[in-house]
């Protein structure tokens, strides 16, 4: 009797540290942006000699959760797979959240998010935008010496 009672409780101890695992759900925030004029590449001369014109941004609704850094391709599918209308941002939109200091003061995602905006003068580069630091450009072709670039991702609903 002695022996059973032992297993059952080791089996109620394992039991419970497996389902704690289970049903962790990824924390997931839910932000909002008002409409407005984003310029965001305004200053990227130096990086593209192209056209950089400012955009209207409509009020958006942003998806933020604890998804792990992502190449381009990752990214895109990511936010596409989470369906209701979610999709990578383009760089006026992320301009906007960025402007608007929309994102909670304690987001872990600190760093560089994707656009799904592609830079003109490179046919296979996005243009990146930073939280500390100005918009750039990075190549996403996974095959590239370059690469894989991995940045944060951020889906937006238009």
């Amino acid at each position: 009797m002695f022996k059973i009672r032992i297993l059952i409780v080791i089996v109620s101890i394992f039991n419970m540290g497996s389902s704690c695992h289970e049903h962790v759900a990824p924390s997931k925030t839910t932000l909002h942006t008002k409409s407005m004029r984003a310029d965001p590449l305004h200053d990227t001369q130096k990086l593209c000699d192209k056209p950089r014109d400012s955009k209207d941004v409509p009020d958006l609704e942003w998806e933020l959760d604890s998804s792990p850094k992502m190449t381009w391709d990752e990214a895109k599918v990511y936010c596409s797979a989470k369906g209701s209308g979610l999709d990578l941002p383009t760089i006026w939109e992320l301009d906007a959240l960025v402007k608007q200091d929309q994102l909670p003061k304690d987001n872990p995602r600190q760093g560089s998010f994707w656009s799904s905006t592609p830079c003109s003068c490179h046919h296979d580069f996005r243009w990146i935008i930073g939280l500390s630091h100005p918009v750039f450009y990075a190549h996403i072709d996974s095959n590239h010496p370059e690469t894989p670039h991995e940045f944060n991702v951020i889906c937006v609903r238009r």
